[in-house]
C-alpha cells in the first residue's frame, strides 16, 4: 500500500553510550524503516511514587510523598509508539521490516529524539510488542520504559546547534553569563542557578577552572575557595540577595573547599544542583591566585 507521508512527528533513536550528540548516529522511524505514525508520538509523564499512610478513623490520608527530599521521586516512563509500515518500496517487505527493527531494538536501551521536541533525548530501554500484517497494510508497536527525566541534548558547557533546536518551545540562554564566569586574581565571583537555569533533574555538575594565562609554578600551587551554597528560600529572593550571603548564615547549606589552581576540575557528589522544588544553589570562586580565572559550570539538565 503507498503511503503519502511527509516524515514529520518522527523519531530519532540512538546509542546511549554515544555522549556527543552527532545526527548522523540515529536512525530516523521514517528516513530508515519507512514507519507513518499512528498518532503523534508522545512520551507519558512518570507516575509520581506517593507515599500515603491511611490512619483509620481519619479522613484523607497522611501524605508523606515529599517528607524525606522535600520534591516528589518519580517511577519510569512506560508507554508505546504505533506505527503503520510503509512497504511499498522494493526490497522492503513486512519480513524485512520485522527482522530489521526487531534485531535493532527488541531489549536494547536506547536514547531517543522526537522530532517534535528536539532539544531533548529520554533514555531507557525499547521493545517490540507485536507486528501485524494484514493484506493491505502492516503496523507495529514499540513499547519503552523510560527514565523519569528527558535531558537536554547539550550540556552547558557544549556549543548547541540550530539544527536540533526547537524553534516553538526553545528557548536560548546566555551561556556565558548563566554558566560562566571569569573572576579577576584577588576577587570573588559567584554563579546562580535555580529551577529554570538548572532544571528539575538533580545532578551533580563538574566545575571547570580555567587560568587565562600560563599556570608556572608558583600558580600552580596556589589554593583557591570554592563554595557552595544551597537555600530552600524563594527563587526570587535568592537571586536578589545571592552576592551578598554571609558565610555564617544559618539558613544556607555551606560546603567549602580548597583546590589547587592545576587542578582544574571538580566533581563533588555533595554538590547537586538542580529539583523540582523551590531550591537554588551559588557556586562562590574565591580567587586567592595571581592569575584570572574562568569558571565554567558543566552539567546535563534535566526536566519532566
Amino acid at each position: 500500500m503507498q503511503m503519502y507521508y511527509s516524515g514529520v512527528h518522527s523519531i530519532l533513536i540512538g546509542n546511549p553510550k554515544n555522549t556527543e550528540y552527532n545526527p548522523e548516529d540515529y536512525l530516523d522511524s521514517w528516513k530508515d524503516w519507512h514507519l507513518v505514525p499512528k498518532n503523534i508520538p508522545i512520551v507519558n509523564p512518570p507516575e509520581v511514587q506517593k507515599n500515603l499512610i491511611q490512619v483509620p478513623g481519619m479522613n484523607g490520608a497522611i501524605d508523606l510523598t515529599d517528607s524525606l527530599l522535600g520534591y516528589p521521586l518519580y517511577n519510569m516512563r512506560s508507554g508505546s509508539f504505533e506505527f503503520y509500515v510503509d512497504t511499498s518500496d522494493e526490497g522492503w517487505d513486512w519480513d524485512t521490516a520485522y527482522d530489521t527493527i526487531l534485531n535493532e531494538l527488541h531489549g536494547f536501551t536506547k536514547r531517543v529524539i522526537l522530532t517534535d521536541s528536539p532539544s531533548y533525548f529520554y533514555e531507557g530501554r525499547l521493545s517490540v510488542n507485536q507486528f501485524q500484517s494484514e493484506k493491505s497494510l502492516c503496523s507495529i508497536t514499540i513499547d519503552y520504559e523510560f527514565e523519569p527525566f528527558k535531558r537536554m541534548l547539550f550540556t552547558s558547557g557544549e556549543d548547541w546547534l540550530w539544527n536540533p533546536f526547537d524553534f516553538i518551545n526553545g528557548y536560548i540562554v546566555d551561556r556565558e553569563q548563566v554558566y560562566e564566569k571569569i573572576v579577576p586574581s584577588g576577587t570573588v565571583g559567584k554563579l546562580c542557578f535555580d529551577k529554570i537555569t538548572a532544571g528539575l533533574m538533580p545532578v551533580v555538575p563538574d566545575i571547570i577552572l580555567t587560568a587565562t594565562g600560563d599556570i608556572s609554578t608558583d600558580v600552580a600551587e596556589k589554593k583557591i575557595s570554592v563554595k557552595t551554597y544551597t537555600s530552600l528560600i524563594s527563587e526570587t529572593d535568592a537571586m536578589t540577595n545571592v552576592d551578598n550571603i554571609p558565610d555564617d548564615d544559618s539558613s544556607y547549606v555551606v560546603a567549602s573547599e580548597q583546590i589547587a589552581v592545576d587542578k582544574c576540575i571538580k566533581h563533588d557528589p555533595s554538590i547537586s544542583i538542580g529539583a523540582p522544588v523551590e531550591r537554588w544553589t551559588a557556586i562562590e570562586l574565591v580567587n586567592n591566585s595571581s592569575q584570572e580565572i574562568k569558571m565554567v559550570i558543566n552539567f546535563r539538565q534535566g526536566r519532566l
